[in-house]
């Protein structure tokens, strides 16, 4: 089960830079345990982090080239 989500996350995310790539920057709210995840598809952290119901999140920015 954690295999198919892991591969459910990739394929979304590559999903969303594949859209957005030649457009505009994706910003996204988080969960600060998914950092390297996100960064793994080139998402830089942004600003400091906060609490959504109880769990900690960061912004995570993408930034077409």
């Amino acid at each position: 089960f954690s295999s198919r989500r892991r591969h459910t996350r990739f394929a979304l995310v590559r999903g969303l830079g594949d859209v957005y790539k030649r457009q505009q920057p994706i910003r996204i709210g988080a969960q600060e345990y998914l950092k390297k995840f996100y960064k793994s598809f080139g998402f830089i952290k942004e600003g400091d982090g906060y609490l959504e119901d109880g769990i900690p999140h960061i912004i995570m920015l993408y930034s077409p080239k």
